[in-house]
């Protein structure tokens, strides 16, 4: 089944799943994650999981905390609060 094939419904209903699933990884670790952790420690893609910490960070949920060091750019680094 393509994404096409989803009703709204069962979208946004992923959405919300993984978004908690973010929220409850980012519980896990008060010293904050970067996205990449985050994906890496829930078995998802960045690609899955970055636009739910952009929607928990709008919403307020998340904050970023700090910034790592990578090639040539820096990751934020995100917490729960």
């Amino acid at each position: 089944m393509n994404q096409s094939q989803f009703t709204n419904e069962q979208i946004e209903a992923r959405r919300e799943y993984l978004r908690g699933q973010v929220m409850k990884t980012l519980e896990q670790a008060p010293e904050g994650l970067t996205v990449a952790c985050i994906a890496f420690r829930m078995g998802k893609t960045i690609g899955h999981i970055s636009p739910r910490v952009s929607e928990l960070k709008s919403a307020g949920k998340v904050k970023v905390v700090g910034s790592k060091p990578t090639k040539g750019c820096s990751a934020k680094i995100y917490a729960s609060f």
